[in-house]
């Protein structure tokens, strides 16, 4: 799939994820991810970034990815992040302590950011997808899983005081 038809799928997801989320209350009145009014933000054509937050340095992404070490290493994959550089103590602790219940919930295990990254400030929990829901159009599974993602840690996040 080339770019500008990955970057249509993206929008697609972060479209329906949306829905699902304002559906089940946990976006507040009805509103899009936003950050200062934007929907979402294109870093690169491989990546959207969601703001479900006010503090904009608290975020999930979306993206595709072909990791060169680990587990996944060569192959082609979906990726939903959630970003949390530099708030150890406000948000990726907090988490951190309940990645059980919340992978739980999910279904699936989050990865964690690499040791040596992580004592950088780089705090992330990654939730990996196969890339064959892009080849098919699967936006309704992504999208699922996105708002999985963020039903299930959003609360915890603003419990510990990101907003």
């Amino acid at each position: 799939m080339n770019d500008q038809n990955f970057d249509q799928f993206a929008n697609d997801v972060l479209e329906k994820a949306s829905e699902i989320l304002t559906a089940n209350n946990i976006l507040p009145g009805g509103q899009p991810f936003s950050h200062n009014n934007r929907a979402w933000k294109c870093f690169s054509k491989s990546w959207k970034c969601i703001y479900a937050f006010e503090d904009g340095e608290v975020y999930y992404r979306l993206g595709k990815t072909t990791p060169r070490k680990g587990l996944h290493r060569g192959k082609e994959l979906l990726v939903i992040e959630l970003v949390m550089d530099g708030h150890k103590k406000q948000a990726f602790l907090p988490l951190l302590a309940q990645k059980n219940q919340i992978e739980s919930k999910l279904g699936t295990t989050l990865e964690r950011e690499q040791p040596k990254a992580e004592a950088t400030g780089k705090y992330r929990f990654k939730l990996f997808l196969p890339y064959f829901l892009v080849k098919e159009g699967n936006i309704r599974t992504a999208a699922e899983k996105l708002a999985g993602l963020i039903a299930t840690t959003k609360p915890v996040l603003n419990k510990s005081g990101v907003v």
